[in-house]
């Protein structure tokens, strides 16, 4: 417990007078750097999607030739149209 009001002290600036504020200094650490592991784990996989794609592209191409560029089309367009309907909550 010591070591937690160690810590909090610098950051809230005041002297910590209740549990419950030391608890709530705690819920919003713990918040936050879950929001940060997963930022970096989405980060990670949107740099990723453009070389993915390029390579089932390609690898679609060897497969059935310029058909592959029609279905890539198809599949746009379908997506486009399917996120274009959806209804806020």
């Amino acid at each position: 417990m010591f070591i937690l009001l160690y810590i909090t002290r610098p950051v809230s600036r005041r002297p910590v007078t209740s549990l419950c504020h030391v608890l709530q200094i705690l819920n919003v650490f713990s918040v936050d750097s879950y929001r940060v592991y997963m930022a970096s784990w989405t980060v990670v996989y949107l740099i990723c999607v453009p070389v993915y794609i390029a390579i089932a592209t390609v690898y679609c191409y060897t497969l059935i030739g310029y058909w592959c560029f029609v279905a890539i089309g198809t599949f746009v367009f379908c997506y486009y149209i399917q996120a274009r309907f959806i209804i806020p909550y």
